[in-house]
C-alpha cells in the first residue's frame, strides 16, 4: 500500500462522500474512486459500503482507517521531528480568525504563545466563517476561531465552543427610526449584511425566527470599516455582534436600535481538523486559549459582550 493512499481512504472516511473527498483533495472524484479499487484489490476485501447518503466503512474498511490514522499521526510526529532536527525556525502555526472573535481573548493568547514559543512561526489572517474553514480543509489553515452558526461546521471539521456574543442592530444617528420598532418595519429598509446570503447569515436567521422575508436590498460587506461608512452615510441598517460594542462606543456617528423581537447570539468557537489531526503546536495553542478565555469569561470587563445563554454557562463554570 502507498502512503498517498491511505491518505485518501482517512479523507474519503471524513467526508462520507467520494466527492467531497475529492475536492478537499484537489482531486478528482474519478481518481478517488479508483484509489479505493486499488485498496480494495490490494487486501481482496471491500472495504466500503456504499448507499443513497453516502459511503459508510464496513468491518474491513474500520480496521484498515484504524491503522491508516496510527500512520498518519506517526509521519505527522516523524515530520516535527526532523523539523525539530532541522531547526525550530521552520515551524509554524496558521491561524484564522473572524473580526468578533478578535475583541476576546484570542489576542493575549497570541502574544502569550508567541512569549512562550518564541521559534514557532506565527501567520494569521482574518476573514469570514465559511473561506475560514474552507481554508482549514484544503490544509492551508491549522486552526480557526470563529463566528458560528448553531454550533455547525464543515464535514471533516470538528468544532469545541468558547463562548456566545449578543447582537444588536446598528445605523447612523441621523437614521430617522429613533423609537423601538418591529423587525417588519425595519426589512422596509436597505441592509448591510456580513455573509452573502445563505442560511447561517446572521440577517438570515433573524428574517427566519419570525418567518419574514429577507430585505430586498442587501448589500454583503466583510469589512468593519467599509461598513462603518455606508452606515453613517445612508439609511442602512446592520446587525453586529456585541464585540463590536467598543468601536460604537468610541463613534459619534452611530446607534443602536431597540428592537421589540429577541435578536440571535452569535457563537465563537475553536474550529480544526477532525479524527485528532491537529499538530503539537497546534494542540498547545488551542490549550492556551482554552484557558485565557476561562479567565477572561471571569473578568467583569467580558459581561456586557457574553450573551446569557444556557451555553455560556458551561463556559462560566470554574
Amino acid at each position: 500500500m502507498k502512503l498517498t493512499q491511505l491518505k485518501v481512504l482517512l479523507e474519503v472516511a471524513v467526508q462520507g462522500s467520494f466527492g467531497k473527498a475529492a475536492k478537499s483533495l484537489g482531486l478528482t472524484q474519478p481518481a478517488i474512486s479508483q484509489t479505493i479499487a486499488e485498496l480494495e484489490a490490494e487486501i481482496g476485501m471491500p472495504i466500503l459500503v456504499r448507499h443513497s447518503r453516502g459511503i459508510e466503512l464496513n468491518e474491513y474498511g474500520q480496521v484498515l482507517v484504524r491503522h491508516a490514522k496510527n500512520i498518519d499521526l506517526a509521519l505527522l510526529q516523524a515530520r516535527e521531528d526532523i523539523d525539530d532536527l532541522l531547526g525550530s525556525a521552520m515551524r509554524q502555526l496558521r491561524i484564522g480568525f473572524t473580526a468578533a472573535a478578535s475583541y476576546g481573548p484570542l489576542a493575549k493568547s497570541l502574544l502569550l504563545f508567541q512569549q512562550q514559543y518564541p521559534e514557532v512561526k506565527i501567520i494569521t489572517q482574518q476573514h469570514r466563517p465559511r473561506y475560514l474553514q474552507r481554508q482549514l480543509l484544503q490544509k492551508e489553515l491549522d486552526i480557526a476561531v470563529i463566528t458560528l452558526c448553531n454550533h455547525v461546521v464543515e464535514d471533516g471539521l470538528e468544532c469545541e465552543l468558547l463562548y456566545s456574543l449578543g447582537n444588536f442592530i446598528i445605523a447612523s444617528n441621523n437614521h430617522p427610526i429613533r423609537h423601538k420598532t418591529s423587525l417588519k418595519h425595519l426589512l422596509s429598509y436597505p441592509w448591510i449584511d456580513w455573509d452573502e446570503p445563505h442560511q447561517d447569515s446572521l440577517l438570515a436567521q433573524l428574517c427566519a425566527r419570525y418567518n419574514l422575508s429577507l430585505p430586498q436590498k442587501v448589500l454583503h460587506c466583510p469589512s468593519p470599516e467599509v461598513m462603518q461608512y455606508l452606515l453613517e452615510h445612508s439609511t442602512m441598517l446592520s446587525m453586529w455582534s456585541t464585540a463590536g460594542l467598543p468601536l460604537l462606543e468610541k463613534s459619534q456617528t452611530l446607534k443602536k436600535l431597540n428592537l421589540k423581537e429577541t435578536l440571535p447570539i452569535t457563537q465563537v468557537g475553536i474550529v480544526s481538523a477532525s479524527m485528532g489531526r491537529n499538530s503539537s503546536v497546534a494542540n498547545q495553542f488551542i490549550e492556551l486559549l482554552r484557558q485565557q478565555t476561562q479567565l477572561w469569561l471571569q473578568q467583569d470587563d467580558a459581561e456586557k459582550f457574553l450573551a446569557h445563554h444556557p451555553l455560556i454557562s458551561d463556559t462560566r463554570s470554574p
